[in-house]
């Protein structure tokens, strides 16, 4: 008897989405509360009207920039088969939803506007999205691992094996395209390429750390805001509420303390962060939105996925 690889009922998705959102404001509310917990909110209020406002605008170069090189190496993993200007208004729209909406649908919605509407398909616009994440989270450990041992890591390899079970041949093709999107790590100069700028990627999200926390008062090394990216990152993929709100600010506040940083400076941190991440990501989703002529709200088909 064969056993083929079934695609979930509609009732499935929508339960494991809701599933999701549960968790994720459970684990909001708890994590807002760990935040805020033993700290002194009029400090914190006070803190964030000192704010020296020159770091910050410097600020919003590297994160400008950081969205560039997001976008050209994704550009990169895609083959170049989308635009760049046309990537880029994709991904916003992506940090748009993961603001408003709950369990990620920004990547819902990424793979629905590049598979779909820019016809390069689900499943290879998936890998790509796939692959991305794998290489951000390959660079992330790198520099937790830096952090702490100072020293080479140990790689290994860990594979997956599937015994007795026998794929249909639309989901042959499906998983041909997925992985089509892995080929391109076998040429080792695109390989080197794509995690140097992953590297880079990182490094101007740190110097985008850094002039936040500069303008908050805090000098603190560089790698402190290297250190901070890492664990900020790596910890939302802990389900969150919409805009990550309570997690991040954990998060944020949780990897400023071992250098020495108060609860109160901390926190104020957390929340200047991710107000202006929110505003200006959130800002950049709408236009571009309206420039894709695309709602999410309207366009159901993107749940599809």
């Amino acid at each position: 008897m064969k056993n083929t690889v079934p695609s979930l009922p509609k009732s499935i998705k929508m339960t494991k989405r809701r599933n999701y959102l549960f968790l994720g404001i459970i684990f909001g509310a708890l994590f807002l509360f760990l935040a805020l917990i033993n700290t002194n909110l009029k400090e914190v209020f006070f803190i964030l009207t000192t704010v020296n406002l020159i770091p910050v605008f410097l600020g919003f170069i590297f994160l400008g920039i950081g969205l560039v090189l997001k976008t050209w190496r994704w550009r990169i993993l895609l083959e170049k088969q989308v635009l760049s200007s046309k990537l880029f208004a994709i991904l916003t729209v992506g940090y748009l939803a993961n603001n408003l909406l709950p369990a990620r649908a920004g990547e819902l919605i990424r793979i629905y506007l590049v598979g779909r509407r820019e016809k390069v398909g689900i499943s290879k616009t998936l890998g790509s999205i796939v692959l991305e994440k794998t290489l951000d989270t390959f660079i992330l450990v790198v520099i937790l691992i830096s952090f702490f041992f100072n020293q080479p890591f140990l790689q290994r390899d860990f594979r997956i094996f599937f015994a007795g079970i026998t794929i249909s041949d639309q989901w042959k093709n499906k998983f041909k395209l997925f992985f089509s999107s892995f080929k391109i790590l076998k040429n080792k100069k695109n390989l080197l390429s794509l995690i140097s700028l992953s590297f880079l990627i990182w490094t101007i999200e740190a110097f985008w750390n850094y002039s936040l926390l500069y303008s908050l008062g805090l000098k603190l090394p560089l790698a402190a805001a290297f250190f901070l990216a890492a664990v900020v990152n790596l910890g939302l993929f802990i389900p969150s509420p919409p805009g990550y709100i309570g997690v991040f600010h954990f998060l944020a506040t949780f990897a400023l303390l071992p250098f020495g940083v108060d609860k109160s400076q901390a926190l104020s941190y957390a929340i200047l962060q991710h107000g202006l991440e929110y505003f200006i990501l959130s800002s950049l989703g709408i236009w571009s939105a309206a420039k894709l002529s695309f709602n999410p709200f309207k366009e159901k088909k993107w749940q599809k996925n």
